[in-house]
This record gives structure tokens, sequence and C-alpha cells, in this order.
């Protein structure tokens, strides 16, 4: 006897099967938002309003804002409102100007009185660029991954961030954004190395280098 497969199931349980999937991976998603401070969360949104894949694209706007650990309805509702877009679309129904827009309402959200000063924020410089060529810092992650034992559960913990954002740095993202590398550094006792990957976030308009 044969298995029949997906295709060969009647239309309406094919339909059935997709949906089934698309809540499940919904579900990790949320799951993976919850595990990450509240700041890395809403720049985990950022990273997904950026680049909504089939799965992402089929969640509803509110419904995405309140995932992140610590924003509830009130946040949410308050960035929806400055943004004028409705909490029940879609989010790969929304235009790459809405997108922008929630993004630029997500990172100026303030930080948790908890998280760990950015140590590129210490000195007084010229206003830095949001996103940061990942190449060095992905390099570094390579040979640190071996000294994990090619471990991405462990490197996450040592970073102080999800498995899952871990592999995409390694393999998916070009750009990081400063804050979150800067976080992921001093989380592993390396603050020491944003200026090594990146020594244009210390330098004044002049090009005179800060002391990191």
């Amino acid at each position: 006897m044969t298995t029949a497969t997906t295709q060969d199931r009647p239309q309406p349980l094919q339909a059935l099967d997709v949906a089934n999937a698309t809540r499940l991976q919904i579900a990790a998603t949320r799951r993976e938002l919850k595990k990450l401070s509240g700041e890395e969360g809403r720049e985990r949104v950022v990273e997904l309003l950026d680049r909504p894949d089939r799965v992402i694209g089929a969640i509803r706007v509110g419904q995405l804002l309140r995932m992140p650990q610590g924003m509830g309805v009130a946040q949410a509702e308050k960035i929806l409102s400055k943004s004028r877009i409705s909490a029940h679309r879609r989010l790969r129904d929304l235009t790459v100007r809405e997108r922008s827009e929630l993004s630029r309402l997500l990172e100026r959200g303030e930080r948790p009185e908890d998280a760990p000063e950015a140590s590129y924020r210490r000195q007084p410089r010229r206003r830095q660029p949001a996103h940061l060529d990942i190449a060095p810092f992905r390099a570094w992650l390579f040979c640190v991954l071996r000294e994990f034992d090619g471990n991405r559960g462990r490197l996450a913990d040592a970073l102080g961030t999800a498995e899952r954002r871990v592999y995409s740095w390694l393999y998916e993202s070009s750009v990081i954004q400063v804050g979150v590398a800067d976080r992921a550094l001093c989380h592993i006792g390396r603050p020491d190395l944003l200026a090594e990957f990146w020594p244009a976030l210390y330098e004044f308009d002049d090009g005179e280098q800060v002391a990191a």
C-alpha cells in the first residue's frame, strides 16, 4: 500500500495542511521573540518587517507587534495609531513605506531600565548609522563558534540572544544594528571588539579617534 502524497489529497485538505504549517511557524516565531529581551524583541521585529517571508507575511500587524516581550496591547496600539495602520492588516499587504514607518516607530522605543549601557554611546560623537556591515562580526563569530564545538545554542547563550538570531548572523544577514552588536559583545565580555570591527564609530567629525 502506498502513502498518498500532499498533491494526492483533496484540495480542502491541502489547504488545511498549509494553514496548520503556517500556524506552527507563527507560534515558533512568537516563542523566539518571547525569549528575547524587550529591546532585542523589537529589533527582531524590525528585521522581520524588512524582509517578510511567506509565513511572516500572513501575520496580522497587531499580532506581530504584541509578540515581543514587554510589548503590550496599549504600546502596540500607540504605534499603530501613529502609523495609521490597522491592526487587522496582514504584513504582506503593507507597502514598503508602511513597513519602514513601523520600523522607525519601533526603533524609537524606550530602552528597558535593566538594559546594559551601550559602550559606543559613552562618548559624544556625530550621528552614527543604524546598521553596520556584518562581515567583521560574522568572521569573528565563526571563529568563536569553533570554540563552542559548533554548538550554536551555547554560543547564543554566551551572546545573550536566541539561537535563531545567531544563525541569521552567520548565514543570512548582511548588516547588523549597532546596538545589537554592542550588547552581544558586552554580554560575551568583549566590548573592545566594537572599536576593532567598526572604528568609524569612535571618530569625531574631524576624524579624531575616541578612546574606546
